[in-house]
């Protein structure tokens, strides 16, 4: 064949190919029902939250501490008088329950089973 013949052979196939995709495009595609119009989402309305009021805070409200009672949580000692340096009058074993009976800064008046003294309140 010549070289001639085959080019226009070349090209009368590719205008077949696109000939049978138009008409598929016209019978089927065209045919085919279009999406609607989307409608446009609403804006959400994000409430703004409310502050959490800090909690009221007051200089002299304090639970009673006379007349509580307790319980030792590691061995104490228990002293004649609210001060590191005092006499020792009894030690507390772990589990030993006591009554507050005052308070002096950092301690407590206490009273035990047999013994009266002071204990630091930082356990």
């Amino acid at each position: 064949m010549r070289r001639r013949t085959k080019i226009l052979l070349i090209l009368g196939a590719v205008l077949a190919i696109l000939l049978v995709a138009a008409l598929f495009r016209e019978m089927f595609v065209a045919r085919l029902p279009l999406p609607g119009p989307t409608a446009s989402p609403e804006a959400t309305l994000i409430p703004t939250p409310t502050p959490t009021p800090a909690p009221m805070l007051s200089k002299v409200f304090e639970l009673p501490i006379e007349g509580a009672a307790g319980y030792a949580s590691v061995s104490m000692k228990l002293r004649r008088g609210p001060d590191a340096s005092a006499q020792v009058v009894a030690t507390l074993n772990p589990g030993a329950p006591f009554r507050i009976v005052g308070e002096s800064g950092a301690w407590w008046q206490v009273e035990t089973e047999g013994a009266s003294g002071w204990l630091q309140h930082k356990y």
